[in-house]
């Protein structure tokens, strides 16, 4: 297992670098931090860097073990825990944070082919709020975000992955479903609808619309998720709007129809 001379050697490297100026922060000759590192990678049992030109290139096990030991770089116990788990992996663990809205679909397009493609990584998820995504993307504590709204931050990339058009989803028994067109904030004036959690940015954009428009519902039901909000509706036969995929298809017992004015929602990818 390692030492903690190794692990301190390899944090160096990881925060500065290169083997020059690790050394120089441990007070170490460049050959002793050489020989750490040589020496790290045989207790770990596989490779850490790439070698090119006299140069380390980290691999992605080596980025993987470098987020842990800077998580907990005293505690050693959960570093070869660490190292236990990736001696039998190929690249450790994929930390996604995944605000609540697309929980359904990202699991559905996203985490199940994945999983499926690629057997040897783990996954973790969390369903966080977008402002609690970006802190943990900003403090290394996942790899990627998936939101429904644009950010502006500091040090992480986002890339729209696509826009998708809010509809409304009711129950086949309720009497706006045979309205037989799109509906307007009016047609809810006084309806039981399902709402997103408050701190919900799709959830404050619909309160705005409702509220421009001078409608006032009945919003004593609140759901997390957009799966979640569905079936509340279907069982409290009331009303909800939500940002949805292509392919989404609701329970029979619903039927979705197009919500005016458009309400659109972005789906980001967000990374270091």
């Amino acid at each position: 297992m390692p030492t903690v001379r190794q692990i301190e050697a390899f944090h160096a490297v990881m925060t500065t670098g290169g083997v020059t100026k690790a050394a120089s922060s441990l007070g170490l000759g460049q050959p002793a931090v050489s020989r750490l590192i040589a020496d790290l990678e045989n207790a770990v049992g596989f490779p850490l860097f790439q070698r090119a030109a006299r140069t380390l290139i980290p691999t992605p096990k080596a980025r993987e073990l470098s987020r842990e030991v800077e998580r907990s770089f005293l505690g050693m116990d959960h570093i070869r825990s660490t190292v236990r788990r990736l001696a039998t992996s190929n690249l450790g663990t994929l930390r996604l944070a995944i605000v609540p809205s697309l929980v359904s679909d990202v699991m559905q397009d996203l985490v199940g082919p994945f999983a499926k493609a690629n057997p040897d990584i783990a996954l973790a998820v969390e369903v966080l709020a977008t402002i609690e995504a970006v802190e943990r993307l900003e403090s290394v504590n996942c790899d990627i975000g998936i939101t429904n709204e644009q950010v502006q931050t500091n040090g992480l990339n986002a890339e729209l992955i696509s826009t998708r058009v809010a509809v409304a989803v009711v129950p086949h028994k309720h009497p706006l479903a045979g309205l037989g067109r799109a509906l307007r904030p009016k047609d809810l004036s006084g309806e039981r609808f399902i709402s997103f959690m408050p701190n919900a940015e799709f959830r404050r954009r619909i309160d705005k619309m409702f509220a421009d428009a001078g409608v006032e519902r009945d919003l004593r039901y609140e759901a997390r998720t957009t799966a979640a909000a569905c079936e509340m509706a279907s069982v409290l036969n009331a009303i909800t709007i939500v940002p949805v995929a292509s392919s989404f298809g609701p329970a029979p017992s619903l039927c979705v129809l197009p919500f005016h004015p458009v309400l659109s929602s972005d789906v980001v990818l967000l990374k270091q």
